[in-house]
């Protein structure tokens, strides 16, 4: 759905949690992955219908995996969390902060937190704003092996955090407007390498 819609709703996740508590009488959990990058469907306008399809059909690709589902072989919860910060380069998040819009402070530098946890084999990273896909895909890969989640908006929302070629090439799809609501150009490969020391290496390195 998009902007021409006012009303509050849970959007497609509605049609996940309600086939997924009719099909199996428990309660379902939706985690929030990497969210920018602008994905949309490409099937035409959004609805509410379509929408809750939408929702419906995942319930379906889930359903149809949980035969074939490992349980975890331990749940010792391991975590970990640092306390960074990133340039702010954007004048209008300044701006904004400093009108109280943004109830924190942001000078020219802001501080954030990043995480990971692990639940027997599984593991998770938070990422502190909608990050593109590519920055999902890089946490995953220093993972390693077994379950992995990247939680989008994950502790804080700092906007947008894409690639820095969107910023270099304003012809990319939907560029100015990401870059405009992006803390600045270095979040993302900041992140990828705070993770390469937060995120424990893999046992078999």
């Amino acid at each position: 759905m998009d902007a021409k819609f006012s009303e509050v709703s849970s959007e497609y996740v509605n049609g996940y949690y309600k086939k997924m508590k009719a099909q199996t009488g428990a309660e379902a959990l939706f985690l929030q992955g990497v969210i920018d990058g602008w994905v949309q469907p490409e099937d035409g306008e959004g609805s509410f219908e379509k929408a809750y399809k939408r929702g419906s059909e995942l319930a379906d690709a889930v359903l149809a995996a949980l035969p074939a589902a490992t349980p975890l072989t331990s749940t010792t919860i391991s975590f970990q969390s640092k306390q960074v910060k990133f340039p702010v380069e954007n004048e209008n998040w300044k701006q904004l902060s400093a009108l109280g819009t943004i109830k924190r402070n942001i000078l020219d530098s802001v501080t954030t937190e990043l995480t990971w946890f692990s639940i027997g084999e599984t593991q998770f990273v938070t990422h502190p704003g909608e990050t593109a896909p590519y920055y999902g895909l890089e946490c995953k890969k220093l993972m390693g092996e077994g379950p992995k989640f990247v939680i989008g908006l994950g502790n804080y929302a700092l906007g947008y955090i894409v690639k820095p070629t969107f910023f270099e090439y304003d012809t990319i799809p939907h560029a100015q407007f990401l870059t405009s609501m992006s803390v600045g150009k270095q979040t993302g490969p900041l992140i990828m390498n705070h993770f390469k020391s937060l995120i424990p290496k893999p046992a078999n390195e």
